[in-house]
């Protein structure tokens, strides 16, 4: 069992502190969006929610930036982080986001408003 979880954080790259950090952060972020939706149902915060926005895209733009890092990329772990990478970007949302950020031009994320009927 130990080796197993051993070889899991390895392979999730969760032995690096500045990846552990950020994900941590972004756990906390999506758990502050959720407890926002419930407490405001009616009638939601948007400036909250776009801090929250702002501050998602920041950690995942930080998170896909250091996994792309050729550091890691020539590591010994370069297998796990191809297929870690493929997961975590399964729908390009890092990859167009970071090439947004690269090209600094980047709108901002629009947050639907929802609405009760």
């Amino acid at each position: 069992m130990f080796r197993y979880l051993s070889a899991l954080i390895s392979q999730s790259f969760l032995d690096i502190g500045s990846v552990s950090r950020i994900l941590d952060g972004i756990m906390k972020l999506c758990l502050q969006f959720c407890w926002s939706i419930e407490k405001q149902e009616n009638n939601p915060n948007a400036s909250e929610l776009e801090h929250i926005a702002e501050e998602f895209n920041k950690k995942s733009n930080s998170l896909y930036t250091i996994l792309r890092s050729s550091r890691l990329a020539g590591s010994q772990r370069a297998p796990f982080l191809r297929r870690f990478l493929l997961r975590l970007n399964f729908n390009s949302f890092f990859e167009v986001t970071a090439r947004g950020v690269l090209n600094v031009v980047r709108p901002s994320p629009t947050i639907p408003v929802l609405s009760h009927q």
